[in-house]
């Protein structure tokens, strides 16, 4: 591939076939616009993106706005010099192989709206400058999983910083099938968040109780705590989620009965406690609910092997 340095300010060569290494782009000194992206691979076969190399192809280029290279078979850690990219607004680099730990270099990007990671190789804790400085974050997704739905090697650990509460334009905050994530949920999550649609943390090992500042996020969506070790009742407040449609609760150690005040939720469509330790009746008003699809209440294996594979995919966390 070889790139003159006139005057680009976009290149933008998505879904194609593209192979070898991604050389450096640092004579583009007006790029805006960088994707080399192969979205969809996993359903669009006759496309596979194959662009290897590392971020460092990247670094310097301080006007570039948008970088999408979901998909690929970039290798290698989070640089220091990834903090030059200081207008970057969307930066998608999940499906690769970037490893190393997650870089507080990331922080000096304070414009990043959008930080897709999910499906990569990176270790180490969440940084807690990504709630005290990255205030414009809309998107956060670090989740462990591969393109197609497998669960990767992403391997995350520590608990999640009380500072993402501070971010108040969030929609999407992902952290799916870690399992080294731990420590109970922050107390504050969703309290500060109009914003947020999904809240995606199942396959970890949090603990303690679910938090009832999650009820204040008044435009959640989809609700995904499940396969951790939460405790405590089912908050009844949940219920005043009016537009919430995806509640999975399944795999943890909830108690004590369903809430009816789930009955208030008239646009839920998935409703699933399968494998806690629920007691009482089955809210009759339950059978109100004319959107709901799918309702896993029961322990029986049968269920749970032959249910829809539909909470192994990843939420979307990008428009």
């Amino acid at each position: 591939m070889n790139i003159s340095s006139l005057h680009v300010t976009g290149l933008a060569l998505p879904q194609n076939n593209l192979v070898g290494e991604l050389p450096s782009l640092h004579s583009l000194q007006d790029l805006l616009l960088l994707d080399l992206s192969n979205p969809d691979s996993s359903e669009v076969f006759e496309f596979q993106n194959s662009v290897s190399g590392t971020l460092d192809a990247i670094c310097g280029l301080a006007n570039l706005s948008t970088v999408v290279l979901t998909d690929n078979n970039l290798s290698g850690p989070i640089l220091d010099c990834i903090q030059s990219l200081e207008s970057v607004v969307a930066f998608g680099l999940d499906y690769n192989a970037i490893q190393g730990t997650v870089s507080d270099s990331i922080c000096h990007i304070r414009n990043v709206e959008e930080f897709l990671m999910s499906g990569n190789r990176l270790q180490g804790t969440v940084p807690i400058c990504f709630g005290e400085d990255l205030t414009a974050l809309r998107f956060l997704d670090l989740s462990n999983y591969n393109a197609d739905s497998s669960i990767g090697k992403q391997s995350l650990s520590g608990t999640l910083p009380t500072s993402l509460c501070s971010l108040e334009h969030l929609e999407v905050l992902a952290f799916q099938g870690t399992y080294g994530l731990s420590g109970t949920l922050p107390d504050c999550l969703g309290a500060k968040q109009p914003q947020l649609q999904v809240l995606a943390l199942q396959k970890n090992n949090f603990h303690g109780a679910l938090p009832h500042s999650i009820c204040e996020a008044s435009l959640l969506a989809d609700l995904y705590p499940s396969g951790n070790a939460l405790t405590g009742t089912i908050p009844s407040c949940l219920g005043s989620l009016k537009g919430l449609a995806e509640l999975d609760l399944d795999s943890n150690l909830f108690h004590g009965p369903i809430p009816e005040e789930l009955c208030m939720l008239t646009s839920l469509e998935v409703f699933d406690v399968w494998n806690n330790a629920l007691t009482g009746t089955i809210p009759s008003c339950l059978g109100n609910l004319s959107q709901l699809k799918m309702l896993v209440l029961s322990t029986a294996k049968c269920l749970r092997i032959c249910r829809w594979n539909h909470f192994m995919a990843p939420p979307k966390s990008a428009p």
